[in-house]
């Protein structure tokens, strides 16, 4: 992986200055990873390096067998992370069909019930994702649809369901009744740092990936990014620079729609992880948003305009091309190419010249570029953002861990379904 960010739009000495107060950062940071240490805030860094972890990931999977359809129920860091993976990664002849039951929508849930329905029990595996044991989208969602599936299949569903969340929650405690498998995570291990645990692994040793590739990447770049002045920390310094120079915005460009989902998962991870409240209750943070080559014919005017107050991260990977070529006739002779007029060489062409306009334009941007998109250049990416958005939260001095706000809506929920059912 290669991180450039020659063109980010802050001054090398204030980099040089976060870059050495990092430095005691790293140190503890390094701790952790030692001493596989799950008692602190940063755990998410020890867990590739804990075999453990998938170890009964592919023990849970073994038992339930190959399996043609997957189905995640979970929202947020339960089932982003994984989707991410399964959006660059799957192959529809090799891999199962994956649905991802996240919204409360019950034409949706319904409708993957019914399909399932339809299959031989063995064809298909369910799992159920919930940290604290009772996210009500996740637990309103498997209620339905379990409930569709017990009453086709009896019994034996229970033996298809694999759940995943913290040691002892609800959750926990009724899949060990039912005699689910369960899987646990350490407690201190939040939802969008979690896709090393079993709330990525399983997944994955249900779709039959081997994550030893995905786990190692992330291992050894975890070691790259604790050393002074590597990617990571440069990252994250250019990134708590903008956010204290004032920048609001920071577009997220993945180059390739095999990684969009990388993108949605950065996404997560940026706004909940340093949208907070400084101690003296001022607000900070930046707004992750979405752009891919489509929307060049849309949202790019604007940003390319000078937009003040924006950063863009360019995502982007060595893609391999089929021998697909653009014909002198048909529609093909319409176009202005001369010499090599292979298709793939025209997305190439159009994110060079997005490059030299930014570069012409004198326009704030780093780039995360990958070699190929396989799960372990995956595996290195998501370790990257994770040392990224903690290095940045610390220069900033704000907890990238906690999510206080996201709790207020969870609460007022709770309490107005408790207030119907009385």
């Amino acid at each position: 992986m290669r991180y450039e960010y020659s063109h980010s739009g802050i001054d090398e000495g204030v980099l040089a200055g976060s870059l050495t107060r990092l430095s005691s950062y790293q140190k503890q940071l390094s701790d952790v990873v030692v001493k596989i240490d799950y008692t602190q805030p940063e755990a998410s860094l020890a867990v590739p390096f804990d075999e453990d972890h998938w170890r009964r990931s592919k023990e849970v999977a073994r038992k339930i067998g190959p399996i043609r359809q997957l189905v995640i129920v979970g929202i947020g860091g339960s089932s982003i992370g994984f989707h991410a993976l399964y959006n660059a990664l799957a192959e529809p002849e090799k891999h199962p069909s994956l649905h991802i039951l996240d919204l409360l929508d019950e034409h949706a849930v319904v409708s993957v019930a019914e399909s399932l329905c339809k299959e031989n029990l063995a064809d298909f595996a369910v799992v159920i994702v919930s940290k604290s044991g009772t996210t009500t989208e996740t637990l309103a969602n498997a209620d339905v649809l379990l409930s569709i599936l017990k009453k086709h299949f009896g019994d034996d569903i229970y033996g298809r369901i694999v759940a995943v969340g913290n040691e002892h929650t609800p959750l926990a405690q009724l899949s060990h009744e039912q005699g689910v498998s369960y899987v646990a995570i350490p407690d201190m291990v939040g939802g969008r740092f979690s896709i090393f645990t079993a709330v990525g692994l399983v997944p994955l040793a249900l779709m039959g990936i081997d994550a030893t590739p995905f786990l190692t990447a992330a291992q050894e770049h975890i070691q790259k990014g604790l050393l002074e002045s590597s990617s990571s920390a440069q990252a994250g310094a250019v990134l708590s620079a903008h956010i204290e120079k004032g920048t609001k915005v920071h577009v997220l460009f993945y180059e390739h729609s095999r990684l969009e989902g990388c993108a949605r998962w950065y996404q997560q991870l940026l706004a909940e992880s340093l949208g907070k409240r400084k101690k003296d209750g001022s607000a900070v943070g930046i707004v992750p948003v979405l752009m891919s080559p489509r929307e060049l014919h849309s949202t790019a005017q604007l940003f390319l305009s000078g937009f003040p107050a924006v950063l863009t991260s360019f995502i982007g990977a060595q893609i391999e091309k089929k021998d697909t070529n653009i014909s002198t006739t048909e529609y093909g002779e319409l176009l202005s190419l001369r010499g090599d007029r292979s298709f793939g060489r025209i997305p190439e062409a159009i994110m060079q010249g997005v490059h030299r306009a930014y570069i012409q334009q004198h326009l704030p941007h780093v780039y995360v570029t990958i070699e190929a998109i396989s799960l372990a250049t995956l595996g290195t990416v998501m370790a990257e953002k994770m040392l990224e958005v903690m290095y940045a939260a610390h220069l900033l001095d704000i907890n990238a861990f906690d999510q206080p706000h996201v709790e207020l809506y969870k609460k007022e929920t709770h309490a107005l379904l408790e207030q119907e059912t009385m």
